[in-house]
């Protein structure tokens, strides 16, 4: 795309993001929101929400709460989405105690 002249948006990165989350490729998705920091790009709950649920969908919710944590210091705050996509990833593995501290923090 930048070697044709067009510059990239939130739009644009979301939608790979989202392909790559789909696709199984969530570690390459990840490096895409890495770079995407560093470029100073504009981010969003929408980014890391996709990043979060693929990851829980991947099985490793441990990594998805380690996002959650790096997503509010940057002052992102989840929505009913990022929430629902770590419930269901707790859910899976019976972390009760994890899932009541998150349906909690909804409310």
């Amino acid at each position: 795309m930048e070697k044709r002249g067009y510059e990239p948006n939130a739009i644009t990165c979301g939608t790979i993001v989202n392909g790559l989350c789909k696709t199984g490729q969530t570690g390459v998705a990840i490096r895409l929101l890495r770079m995407l920091e560093k470029e100073n790009f504009e981010q969003n709950v929408v980014l890391y929400s996709m990043v979060i649920d693929s990851l829980c969908k991947d099985r490793l919710v441990t990594e998805a709460l380690n996002l959650l944590s790096e997503m509010r210091s940057k002052g992102f705050q989840p929505d009913v989405i990022t929430y629902n996509s770590l419930i269901q990833g707790l859910c899976n593995f019976v972390w009760w105690k994890e899932v009541t501290t998150l349906l909690n923090e909804m409310v």
